[in-house]
């Protein structure tokens, strides 16, 4: 009966691992998938970001660019001839330069128009990567909607210098950068950590394993000091048991070859005493119960006699028995 409970309560307990086992595995693969995602999400939301920074900082570039080629161009056209003058070889070679010139103020106006689109496209999409009203992602809306204030203000020739505009730039670049890796820092340190329902189900999961091991502990302790109560019982009732059983044995061994006990020999020998003629012990009885019979003196030794062969010959009887 034990060992049907015990093979009952092991196998129930088996069926339960099994069943942890397997709904663990389940919210981990689970929650695994979701880590993968949050692990492109946060690779592509570094990429906008990353893109958004670094078109900023080519805007400024482009701005510096276009305040160089605008001085250039108005220190050459300073020097270009007024009508009533000759044209001189000199006169011909600035010429030639400011048309030049023009020819890079065009391409400079395309790289802005290109440098916005980039820079809206890329602020766009970075928002997109943020659900409306997120409090990590609002420090950096503000930062890049200043940003871009600037860029849709500035035009060329502007008052502000370029100094002035990078300088400006620079600082709301570092801001922006600097709320990015706080953003995507936090984001990885989900990623190494698990989602919060890993969390949950990993320290359950500890906790039910060590209930578990607990419980199959207790429960083979239980069972293996009940089995061995058991087994000492049931070797004692059997040493008891045996122990008429073996002494017989020995008795029939020493008879088989022959040999008495000491103890056998002695009860044989009292038995041999004691033994008597029936005929005798009923003149004894007689001769002891009532004086009334006569016996004679010349009877006595016959008796004692008849008696003593009798219990010989009996007790050599009794030993050839044995």
């Amino acid at each position: 009966m034990d060992k049907l409970v015990l093979s009952l309560l092991l196998s129930l307990l088996a069926g339960f691992l099994t069943a942890v086992g397997t709904f663990v595995k389940l919210v981990n693969d689970k929650e695994s998938k979701v880590t993968e995602f949050r692990q492109e999400w946060t690779d592509s939301a570094r990429h906008a970001l990353a893109n958004v920074v670094s078109q900023l900082r080519y805007f400024c570039s482009l701005a510096t660019e276009q305040a160089t080629l605008d001085s250039d161009f108005d220190r050459l056209v300073g020097k270009f001839p007024k009508p009533d003058q000759s044209v001189s070889v000199e006169v011909s070679l600035v010429q030639s330069i400011l048309e030049s010139q023009i020819k890079e103020r065009e391409s400079l106006r395309l790289a802005f128009r290109e440098n916005r689109e980039a820079i809206h496209s890329a602020y766009a999409l970075a928002k997109l990567h943020f659900k409306p009203g997120d409090s990590e992602f609002l420090h950096v809306q503000n930062q890049i909607d200043q940003a871009l204030s600037i860029v849709d203000g500035w035009k060329p020739r502007n008052d502000e210098s370029s100094d002035a505009l990078r300088a400006k730039m620079d600082l709301l670049v570092e801001g922006l950068t600097s709320q990015s890796r706080s953003i995507l820092k936090g984001e990885w340190e989900k990623i190494k950590g698990g989602e919060p329902s890993y969390k949950q189900t990993r320290i359950w999961a500890k906790r039910g394993g060590l209930a578990g091991a607990g419980a199959l502990a207790v429960l083979l302790c239980w069972f293996g000091v009940e089995a061995l109560l058991n087994w000492k019982e049931a070797s004692d009732r059997h040493a008891f048991t045996n122990t008429p059983a073996s002494t017989s044995g020995k008795s029939d061994a020493r008879r088989g070859s022959g040999e008495s006990s000491p103890i056998s020999q002695v009860s044989q020998e009292s038995s041999c005493n004691d033994l008597a003629l029936p005929a005798l012990t009923v003149v004894q009885q007689n001769l002891s119960s009532s004086d009334s019979l006569p016996v004679s003196t010349s009877t006595q030794p016959t008796l004692h006699k008849r008696k003593q062969q009798y219990s010989s010959s009996a007790c050599e009887d009794a030993r050839g028995a044995h």
